[in-house]
């Protein structure tokens, strides 16, 4: 069996290596630390703290179902601030962030390798978040957790791509995964921390070798996985999530839009690949 299609089919997730090179890393996070403090650049920015002191449970729910948010004014006053009250933000339109940069992200080696398991590829999703190091309980994506929340296994064609643009030196990203398919734990929540599963599962956490310049694709519904909570000021990852063209999150795709100047430097493929921004 091909390398890329055993390793997602037996722990869920392959590696990238040497995706971006530091250079660009480096203008990417300039360019990212430079939006995170206006308002009008960020989507989604939750007070988890107050949130928290409402309902302690709350952590065990997707963000967005959080009510409180976070004020222009709090937003304003730098993430140095209000990092204190969130664990992360969601940025919009990443594309303009990434400018020219975005041309890269769609690598035509990982667009092949990624049709070994989806025969037409399509981007249904880009989510750029920044996380904070804060005293502040670990919310949704610190827990254990699939991204569906059925027990039974998912044939979706769905796949994502994790790019942390935050680490230094040696550092492995914080990405954890439990390297056995879903269908084979029993008696598990969808969402749990580390105390709540069995011993013998903890022993199939895995923390792949990620580090700066790489990526990683990952299987989000048959898989396990969380993000441990960042011991950086900033955590940025952007993640891109790869679907087939019946996949009904292709109408979360109406979001994005891509510049012409963007979409003159892009080749066939790639516009193939992303072709679900194409038609807005």
């Amino acid at each position: 069996m091909d390398q890329f299609l055993n390793q997602i089919k037996k722990q869920g997730y392959y590696n990238l290596k040497k995706f971006f090179n530091l250079n660009d890393i480096l203008s990417i996070k300039k360019k990212i630390l430079h939006s995170i403090n206006n308002p009008d650049n960020i989507k989604i920015a939750k007070n988890l703290k107050l949130a928290v002191q409402k309902d302690p449970n709350i952590i065990r729910y997707y963000q967005s179902k959080i009510k409180y948010n976070l004020t222009k004014k709090e937003i304003r006053q730098g993430y140095k601030s209000y990092g204190k009250k969130t664990n992360k933000i969601l940025l919009d339109n990443p594309i303009n962030i990434f400018g020219n940069y975005f041309v890269k992200l769609l690598d035509n080696k990982m667009i092949k390798i990624i049709q070994k398991k989806i025969k037409n590829p399509k981007i249904g999703y880009l989510a750029l978040n920044c996380e904070f190091k804060n005293n502040l309980p670990g919310n949704d994506a610190n827990l254990i957790h699939t991204d569906d929340n059925s027990s039974l296994e998912n044939k979706t064609n769905l796949l994502k791509i994790a790019i942390p643009f935050h680490l230094m030196n040696n550092d492995r990203f914080e990405f954890r995964q439990i390297c056995i398919h879903k269908k084979k734990i029993s008696n598990v929540k969808q969402y749990m921390t580390l105390n709540e599963i069995p011993k013998n599962i903890k022993k199939k956490i895995q923390a792949p070798n990620i580090k700066c310049g790489d990526a990683i694709i990952f299987d989000p519904n048959n898989f396990f996985h969380f993000g441990a909570k960042t011991k950086y000021n900033v955590r940025i990852v952007l993640t891109i999530v790869v679907i087939d063209k019946k996949h009904p999150m292709k109408n979360k795709a109406k979001e994005f839009k891509i510049n012409n100047n963007i979409l003159k430097s892009l080749s066939k493929n790639q516009k193939n690949f992303c072709s679900l921004f194409l038609r807005n």
